[in-house]
């Protein structure tokens, strides 16, 4: 057979081809950032591994600190000849420019255990690095620029995280191609970019450990992002990483695999690394679930579901709930899918608290954390410690300890300032000043707080009257509870009542005891005397009035409380020194996170501050006590308008309540001062019975309006004239607008009435 001339020519020409292609080659390149060299074993710990766009069997890093690299090898362990990487940083008062001149980069190894993240042993997304600077700074962005790579299409495999914080550091990676320049200026809006969230993904529930990073926990988007470029012949890859959450802006580079072709994220299946958190609300809020971070090969879908039922068009990442009832309440979770899977999250408790609004007070003035220097916000130790009304003078006088000790007197009809107290000769602190108390005739009562009165007295001074000049004379130092329980804590609350040799001032200490001290005046009104009584039936728990103690009607009874423990109204003799509680509100009708109670002098009224739940605003309550052998009623309740936290005495924090001139005051520390005025011609409770339907049985079915989430007490009497009324049944709780309830009426004239609790 003959060959035509030219066939030897086109074979040599084929052979010539083939061995341009392999000295062309484009590799992966595995840059592992840090100072920590991988170790095999832990070399397919990465993204790239992960998704199966590297070969398990190519394990070759590129160890990359602050320098630049031109001596670098493919992940299977042959020479990248020609290709070299760059390092820079921002420049200073500059925030979107990598400038490769600039080496300020440092190097973040972590060489212990880690519980926040998918850092572990040696493994390429352990250590990093990362521009040097404050990270509430945004001037920290960094990268690198690739010089020599072939032309194609690259997928750049990013892991990015300081590895020595929390789980609200996410970065954003950006990328492009280009003539190789010493600067890179990336976009937000323009630049191909990608969000690493970094919520800590791991299998299961809690937080990320070793074992998780060790089996490879990689969730698309969570912990783990890519990016696509395409670079022309002769282009350079550029890319860079800035921290985008405002406390933490410093650019982190973990492990970048740069792999030639398009994505592989067919592994990574719709995953939640944080789980949606719990909410409470009060009734009428907006409530939000959207703290869950998602991972997985987008795109992602989602669906809501309330208690095992799909919530309607609830296909959002988050979820939003307007105007929210108790009927809102209960177990939320979400379903996340996408091409290779479907997870559903753990469940959502949502705590809706009722919440009853009147007009029967009215906010008039406000002393707002930082209105002044000594209505604080975030201190510890809670500043701000006691309120009392002065019946002579009008005025309000609070104690403050910030930034020493004050008696501030306050116009109580705007809140204004008028002047301090005189504090000569009072130690500083709460171990001086921590509670105040008026009498009738509008002498001024000062009582400090014990730590352990066995090594601190228990002090009281008294001022006779609220003036600038006054002077304070002390009334009593010593441990109140001497004869026994001695060394208790006192001083976390006080009442005062009467007027010269008449004044008694009541207070409770802070200790598992069923006792109380009332003080009453010498016969020269120069010192006070300590009567120690005995309660022989309060509940076996701790300080049963340590957060309210407030005078009861007539003129031996007293009401306490604290903090998760019943409302009770206690009955004394004080020539023998005990008492009884005579009267025990239930907690359905006066929670146990009621505390810092007052009473008027009338016993018409109770007010008090109510800690509801975690993340809700505390609010003041109003209570009607004129008939409280059926329940203390509910009038109003107004809301805080900050949330700060009161975190002093094991989480009750501290504030007071106080009555005078028409008005409640309410201190809650840390959330500042609060007036209301007493609307006296509104009724407690705007409601009305509906319907009275008698059945031919002779029972009634009677309806009123009700509040969800609210109990009710459906009373009866025969003869209106006698003002004796009787239960019918156990109180009802409400679970809408309107409520029923069937009763048996055995007389020929029945009158009813309903009463809210």
């Amino acid at each position: 057979m003959k060959f035509p001339l030219n066939t030897p020519l086109k074979v040599v020409f084929a052979c010539s081809l083939v061995f341009a292609i392999i000295t062309a080659r484009a590799g992966s390149l595995l840059l592992d950032f840090g100072a920590t060299t991988v170790a095999p074993a832990d070399a397919t710990l990465d993204m790239g591994h992960f998704s199966g766009a590297v070969p398990s069997t190519e394990i070759s890093w590129n160890k990359i600190v602050n320098a630049d690299n031109s001596s670098l090898v493919y992940s299977d362990g042959s020479a990248a000849t020609g290709v070299s990487i760059v390092v820079g940083r921002c420049p200073a008062a500059t925030t979107n420019v990598v400038d490769y001149t600039k080496k300020n980069i440092s190097s973040s190894a972590l060489g212990t255990a880690e519980t926040q993240g998918i850092y572990t042993n040696t493994s390429p997304t352990k250590d990093g690095i990362f521009a040097t600077g404050t990270a509430t700074v945004n001037t920290n962005a960094m990268g690198i620029r690739v010089d020599g790579l072939p032309a194609g299409t690259y997928t750049l495999y990013l892991s990015g995280r300081n590895s020595n914080t929390g789980f609200s550091t996410p970065e954003q990676f950006f990328a492009t191609n280009g003539a190789s320049a010493g600067t890179f200026t990336f976009v937000s809006n323009t630049t191909a970019s990608a969000v690493e969230a970094n919520s800590g993904t791991r299998v299961g529930s809690g937080n990320p450990t070793q074992a998780d990073a060790i089996t490879s926990t990689f969730a698309y988007g969570d912990n783990c992002v890519h990016l696509v470029v395409t670079l022309n012949s002769g282009d350079s890859l550029f890319l860079s990483v800035v921290g985008v959450a405002s406390n933490e802006f410093r650019g982190f580079m973990n492990a970048v695999e740069i792999v030639p072709g398009s994505p592989v994220l067919t592994n990574f299946p719709a995953t939640i690394g944080v789980q949606p958190a719990n909410v409470s609300a009060y009734e009428g809020a907006t409530i939000s679930i959207s703290n869950v971070k998602y991972g997985g090969v987008p795109p992602l879908t989602y669906q809501w579901y309330h208690d095992t039922n799909p919530i309607p068009d609830a296909t959002n990442a988050a979820l939003t709930l307007a105007n929210v009832t108790t009927n809102d309440a209960g177990n939320y979770t979400v379903s996340v899918s996408n091409v290779v899977a479907t997870s559903t999250s753990s469940n959502a408790v949502v705590t809706i608290v009722p919440f009853f609004n009147t007009a029967q007070m009215t906010n008039v003035w406000s002393l707002l954390p930082g209105d002044r220097f000594y209505v604080t916000a975030t201190n510890a130790n809670n500043q701000e410690r006691g309120l009392a009304y002065d019946p002579a003078t009008g005025d309000l006088l609070l104690v403050a300890q910030s930034p020493s000790n004050n008696v501030v007197v306050l116009n109580s009809t705007n809140g204004e300032e008028k002047y301090f107290m005189n504090l000569s000769g009072i130690p500083s602190g709460a171990a001086g000043a921590n509670t105040v108390g008026v009498g009738d005739d509008g002498a001024v009562y000062v009582a400090n707080v014990t730590a352990n009165a066995a090594g601190t007295f228990y002090t009281i001074n008294r001022w006779d009257n609220d003036s600038a000049d006054a002077t304070a004379t002390l009334l009593f130092s010593g441990d109140p509870g001497a004869a026994g329980p001695a060394g208790l804590r006192w001083g976390d609350n006080i009442a005062v009542r009467g007027a010269g040799l008449n004044t008694q001032i009541l207070t409770a200490p802070g200790a598992n005891t069923n006792v109380v001290c009332l003080f009453t005046m010498d016969a020269s009104g120069a010192f006070v005397l300590p009567n120690l009584i005995t309660i022989t039936n309060v509940p076996t728990t701790s300080a049963f009035a340590q957060f309210g103690i407030a005078f009861g009607p007539g003129d031996n009874t007293f009401w306490a409380k604290t903090l998760n423990q019943p409302l009770m109204l206690v009955q004394y003799d004080l020539a023998s020194g005990t008492g009884g509680v005579i009267y025990t509100a239930p907690t359905s009708v006066v929670p146990g996170g009621f505390r810092f109670i007052s009473t008027d002098s009338t016993q018409k009224w109770m007010a008090g501050v109510m800690s509801v739940a975690s993340g809700l605003p505390d609010n003041v309550r109003l209570y009607d006590i004129s008939n409280f052998t059926n329940n203390p009623v509910l009038a109003d309740q107004e809301i805080n308008t900050t949330t700060n936290q009161s975190t002093f005495l094991n989480g009750a924090g501290t504030g007071a309540t106080a009555f005078g001139g028409g008005y409640v005051f309410a201190l809650d520390s840390n959330n500042g001062i609060r007036a209301f005025l007493i609307n006296t011609n509104t009724a407690s409770l705007p409601f009305s019975i509906t319907g009275i339907i008698r059945q031919p049985d002779s029972t009634v079915i009677l309806t009123w309006e009700s509040i969800s989430g609210h109990t009710y007490q459906v009373q009866s009497t025969a003869d209106l004239t006698s003002g004796s009324w009787a239960p019918l049944g156990s109180s009802i709780l409400a679970t809408g607008s309107e409520t029923s309830t069937t009763n048996t009426v055995s007389d020929p004239v029945q009158f009813f009435r309903v009463q809210a609790q």
